[in-house]
């Protein structure tokens, strides 16, 4: 308990220093995370402590008949982890964690016949290593 504990404080620590980090864009610094985009960073954070994997993967589909229309869903470790996100969660929300360093995009993938069926494999960074941090 005391890793995630100490996981959750550099978290608190990384929040505090986004406003002032050199090489931080006026956008990133206008845009903090929301409270929803808190939620499932903490999901991550908790399902991944003590882990030594660091990526997750997004994926999205069309179901193909009404009322269903896209169904996504996050992995780690091929489990879905988003089952716990909160609801309305979307693309979007992995989009701003990956702005402000939380996430890094690796790899991404598009049917180009249907737009719906997506893959994006993200690293995940619990603590900020200075390459990240400076210009």
């Amino acid at each position: 308990m005391s890793f995630f504990k100490t996981l959750l404080g550099s978290l608190k620590i990384f929040e505090r220093l986004l406003p002032g980090s050199p090489g931080r864009s006026t956008t990133e610094i206008e845009n903090p995370m929301d409270e929803r985009q808190k939620a499932i960073r903490d999901k991550i954070v908790a399902v991944m402590a003590g882990s030594e994997s660091n990526e997750i993967v997004y994926q999205s589909e069309w179901l193909g008949y009404v009322p269903f229309g896209v169904y996504h869903w996050v992995e780690y470790q091929g489990k879905d982890l988003s089952g716990d996100f909160p609801f309305g969660w979307s693309l979007e929300d992995l989009v701003g964690l990956q702005r402000i360093g939380f996430l890094e995009q690796l790899e991404a993938y598009e049917n180009p016949e249907d737009q719906f069926d997506r893959c994006i494999r993200y690293r995940v960074w619990l603590s900020i290593p200075l390459s990240r941090t400076n210009p």
